[in-house]
C-alpha cells in the first residue's frame, strides 16, 4: 500500500532542497549581520557584549551587555563606545555583598 500525502516524491525532494537552500541563506545572512560581541536578537535589535576583566572579589570573568536598537553599522559604533567605557573603568561593579 502506498500512502499519498498530497504530492509526488519529486515534489517532496524539491521541497526539502528548497528548505535547505533557505536555511543556508538564513545562516549566511545571520553571519553577515553579526560581529564578535554582537548578536541580532530581533530585526534591528542588537545585544552588545564586552569583556570587562575579572571580578576582584570572586575572580570570575565579567561581561557588560547592552541592548541597542538600530542598524548594524550604528550597533558596531555603540559597541565601540561601550568598549571605551569599560576600558575607562566605568563598569567596575562586583557581585560581592556586604556579607562577603
Amino acid at each position: 500500500m502506498i500512502l499519498n500525502f498530497g504530492g509526488s516524491l519529486e515534489g517532496s525532494i524539491q521541497d526539502i532542497q528548497d528548505k535547505s537552500k533557505i536555511s543556508a541563506y538564513v545562516s549566511t545572512m545571520t553571519k553577515m549581520r553579526s560581529a564578535p560581541g554582537m548578536r541580532e536578537r530581533a530585526p534591528e535589535v542588537w545585544e552588545l557584549v564586552v569583556q570587562a576583566g575579572r571580578d576582584p572579589v570572586t575572580g570570575r570573568h565579567r561581561q557588560v551587555s547592552r541592548t541597542f536598537r538600530g542598524n548594524l553599522r550604528d550597533a558596531k559604533k555603540a559597541r565601540a563606545e561601550l568598549i571605551v567605557e569599560v576600558s575607562r573603568g566605568r563598569h567596575t561593579g562586583s557581585r560581592a555583598t556586604v556579607d562577603d
